[in-house]
């Protein structure tokens, strides 16, 4: 009996430490220091024009630091492209090349950093570009356009369903508004569009009772209190059992 008890105890204990282990190994980052300081070495490159340069560093990115998340994976691929892209045409002015790397490294950045994004402080440069000035031309239009595409990303990684939901929404209609001339109907649009980014925000960490990991631990340690009560009472039942069959033996000698 005490041998199983024990069997039981190990049997908890092992399920609690493989449970905190899980936890802590979903919560940490999975990114390294070299894999940070590869993603601005990266960016350094393009700003400098060696563009041959960055584009060996953007296969090491994609080579060694691959993300496994199902749900991300196809936002990477698509931005490791693009950049790719942009890096290797010649026709492609400077300015999109370091658009579309800019886009990559914050998107990068928001997979290890998930309180403070870096996409936070352009979500601001953001807001400055659509209240400062009037945007009366095409190409103030476009500015801001770009800098829709540059947080969207990022946002789909690490920001909410709501704030992905904003952006997306703008850009469709920021589209349309380039073909409009009613410059009153655009700048009343742009002030609902700048008051609405100011909602755009970081996902909520996930509590501790609301990591897999733990609801597996209580599941799995409820199960085993509940196994170890019933061996424990059918243990009680048999010994009962046996004392009145040992009683009634001793009755009927």
């Amino acid at each position: 009996m005490k041998k199983i008890q024990k069997k039981i105890l190990w049997g908890l204990l092992v399920c609690f430490g493989l449970s905190l282990f899980h936890i802590g190994y979903s919560s940490a980052t999975s990114f390294s220091d070299e894999m940070k300081e590869t993603t601005y070495r990266f960016l350094q490159y393009v700003e400098e024009g060696r563009y041959e340069a960055a584009d060996a560093v953007l296969t090491k990115l994609r080579r060694d630091y691959s993300i496994d998340d199902k749900e991300y994976s196809v936002v990477f691929q698509d931005v490791l492209n693009e950049t790719q892209q942009a890096l290797n045409d010649s026709r492609v002015v400077p300015e999109e090349k370091y658009h579309k790397s800019l886009t990559l490294v914050l998107l990068y950045e928001a997979t290890w950093n998930k309180v403070d994004p870096l996409w936070l402080s352009w979500k601001d440069h953001l807001l400055t570009e659509m209240t400062n000035e009037p945007l009366k031309n095409k190409d103030r239009l476009q500015n801001v356009y770009s800098l829709y595409e540059r947080l969207l990303p990022a946002v789909k990684v690490s920001g909410t369903k709501e704030s992905v939901h904003i952006l997306e929404s703008h850009m469709k209609k920021l589209h349309e508004m380039q073909a409009l001339i009613d410059e009153d109907l655009q700048e009343e649009q742009i002030s609902v569009f700048a008051q609405e980014v100011k909602e755009v925000e970081v996902k909520r960490k996930k509590s501790l009772t609301e990591e897999p990991g733990f609801i597996w631990l209580m599941g799995s340690v409820g199960s085993l209190i509940s196994f170890t009560l019933m061996y424990v009472g059918w243990r009680k039942y048999k010994g009962e059992k046996t004392d009145d069959t040992e009683k009634k033996r001793e009755r009927d000698s």
